[in-house]
């Protein structure tokens, strides 16, 4: 079989056109990523292909302003993917470079790559935008690609989950004497807090989990337009021998998990802080639906781990700067 990029891309590489592509497209992303047997990975799966059963023609050219896909095509079969994914909702328009997937049989034969490249040049001569990707920390090839194309690394995150199915495991000094050092969160825990937060989850990629820490503040009654949002917080405060912790903030959401977000400085004591705080709100609050967090890799690996939450993948955020 010949490589692709020795072919003519337009020949091979269209734009997702039907319902049909999609749910070929979510195939071959569960093939392609191996999510047979990943409990999070088929929520992902399952959610693609709702979307896709949804749609018409006339949605997908409607909604190319907010998500375009691109597939290659071998013998009428799609055997690649990758889909451009544009935020517009702040000052600065961005794109995310997102399922970029190649047929088990079909890779090492360049298709990623052309594709890459082929969306490389679209957006060149579209508006002003950053271009960002996620991929896999230990996706040392994908990484090398990205890097040679002009994309720079940022940061890592490593992305948990926690199911309340799942048997949770509590260290016994958690349990014995820990939990009375947990209460609500107090008005002036908010200035650490907010800190915190910043440098957990950076301005920078903030934009893509639509983070309004606005939201948080325990002045956000003031306004508005944070009242939709309000009754889906909880803020709960770790505060040891008096003085502040960490914070835990459990947002309730309309899609299949629950979000949380932890505010804690990076110390020695920072493995034990996630730890006491996620138990506390299992515990506790008792949540009955799946639980996401995002946390910087490498960082409270065993507190967050003896809580009960199961990582996911360490992703590598990555920006494209002009060579």
């Amino acid at each position: 079989m010949p490589s692709p990029t020795s072919l003519n891309q337009s020949e091979h590489i269209r734009r997702v056109e039907s319902p049909a592509d999609l749910l070929a497209v979510a195939d071959l992303i569960e093939i392609a990523f191996d999510l047979k047997d990943d409990p999070e990975g088929q929520v992902v799966i399952r959610q693609m292909r709702r979307v896709a059963r949804q749609r018409t023609p006339a949605t997908i050219r409607a909604l190319r302003g907010s998500t375009e896909g691109f597939v290659w095509v071998e013998n009428d079969e799609i055997v690649g993917n990758i889909t451009l994914m544009h935020f517009h909702k702040s000052s600065k328009p961005r794109t995310l470079i997102a399922n970029v997937a190649v047929a088990p049989a079909y890779q090492g034969l360049g298709i990623a790559t052309a594709l890459t490249d082929y969306v490389m040049r679209y957006l060149h001569n579209k508006p002003k935008a950053e271009i960002w990707l996620q991929v896999r920390s230990d996706n040392a090839q994908a990484i090398h690609i990205y890097s040679k194309y002009g994309f720079k690394f940022e940061h890592a995150i490593a992305q948990w989950r926690y199911s309340p199915t799942m048997n949770a495991v509590f260290s016994e000094s958690t349990e014995a004497t820990s939990f009375h050092h947990v209460s609500r969160r107090r008005i002036s825990d908010w200035a650490e807090q907010s800190a915190w937060l910043n440098v957990i989850y950076p301005e920078s990629t903030r934009w893509y989990q639509n983070l309004n820490f606005a939201a948080f503040s325990p002045w956000a009654w003031l306004n508005l337009v944070n009242w939709i949002e309000l009754p889906n917080l909880q803020h709960i405060a770790l505060r040891p021998k008096g003085y502040l912790a960490g914070v835990l903030t459990w947002q309730q959401t309309a899609t299949s998990a629950d979000q949380i977000l932890l505010a804690l400085p990076k110390s020695t004591n920072e493995d034990d802080s996630a730890e006491v705080l996620l138990c506390y709100l299992i515990e506790h609050l008792k949540p009955t639906r799946d639980l996401h967090l995002e946390y910087p890799a490498g960082r409270a690996t065993r507190g967050i781990q003896n809580a009960g939450f199961v990582l996911g993948h360490n992703l590598d955020w990555m920006r494209f700067e002009k060579l």
